[in-house]
């Protein structure tokens, strides 16, 4: 009897431990409060500085931080079911984002917030607006101001906490700009040729030229009559300046670089990123070496 007793007291004991185990570790994750969904990795990071110690809000990037810009991006059906679960949807919009329409049609009810609302768009020859307003510093502050009233109506509770953190992250961008400002203030060299049509609204800014860009499409290269008429142009205006980006490959930019004598150095738009723990300080890390890199290149 008293090993039988012994016995039972054991079996007791263990499924204690193992239930008491399994409650612990099959205890479900809190639900967001509030959960906001951003379509690119420029308005992910805007998202996250702008809800920083704000509880109960989650901010998912809609697509995936490395695919840049949005100009032919398809909605897929996992994108679809994500804005399902949102409750506010903010862009970068100025013709960005392709899928806004489709987007519309699944989520009608969807608050989607235009972060470029308001703003004074370029245009090139051919009439297309540039929608790479991000990359301006002064155009990110307007953006940031275009999300904050949303939010705050969208989540009212926190507004305070919102506008808290929309004025901390103004004053920060702007100190950025402030070095931005010194690196061109005592320039030598007022003219690049650039990658992309990325750095349009960065050199307006500055007051500085992009001579030419040597391709418009990610992903396409360039043909030879474009290079020719880049080497061209550059020997023209004596530019002297190559900005790269990373998410080019740099070979037809070493080509025209080996024709015209020009030193290639790189800017970051700041387009991709990776979600990580230090993604909600990436835009202004990467805006702060940009700077450094401008004041080498352009001395």
């Amino acid at each position: 009897m008293k090993r039988i007793l012994t016995l039972l007291l054991s079996l007791c004991l263990i499924a204690c431990f193992v239930g008491g185990c399994s409650t612990s570790s099959d205890t479900p994750p809190k639900k967001a409060r509030f959960t906001i969904v951003t379509s690119f990795y420029p308005m992910y990071i805007d998202a996250l500085q702008l809800t920083k110690d704000v509880p109960g809000v989650k901010v998912i990037c809609l697509t995936k931080p490395q695919v840049g810009c949005l100009h032919n991006y398809q909605l897929t059906p996992e994108n679809i079911k994500t804005l399902e679960r949102a409750d506010l949807f903010i862009v970068n919009g100025a013709g960005m984002e392709s899928f806004l329409d489709k987007a519309a049609r699944t989520r009608p009810d969807l608050v989607t917030v235009d972060a470029s609302r308001d703003l004074r768009l370029i245009t090139d020859s051919h009439g297309h607006e540039n929608p790479h307003v991000w990359v301006s510093i002064p155009n990110k502050i307007r953006q940031i101001e275009n999300i904050t009233g949303p939010l705050t109506a969208a989540d009212p509770e926190y507004a305070e906490a919102y506008r808290h953190n929309s004025k901390r992250y103004i004053g920060e961008l702007s100190a950025i700009q402030a070095k931005m400002d010194d690196a061109v203030r005592t320039a030598t060299k007022k003219s690049f040729v650039t990658m992309h049509e990325s750095f349009f609204y960065l050199a307006k800014d500055l007051g500085l030229t992009v001579t030419d860009v040597i391709t418009s499409e990610h992903g396409h290269e360039p043909s030879a009559k474009d290079v020719e008429e880049c080497i061209r142009l550059m020997k023209e205006t004596n530019t002297e300046i190559i900005f790269i980006e990373p998410q080019y490959h740099e070979k037809t930019a070493q080509t025209i670089a080996r024709e015209t004598g020009a030193t290639i150095y790189t800017l970051d738009p700041v387009v991709t990123g990776d979600i990580t723990s230090d993604s909600m300080t990436d835009y202004l890390r990467k805006m702060e070496a940009n700077a450094q890199v401008l004041k080498e290149a352009l001395r």
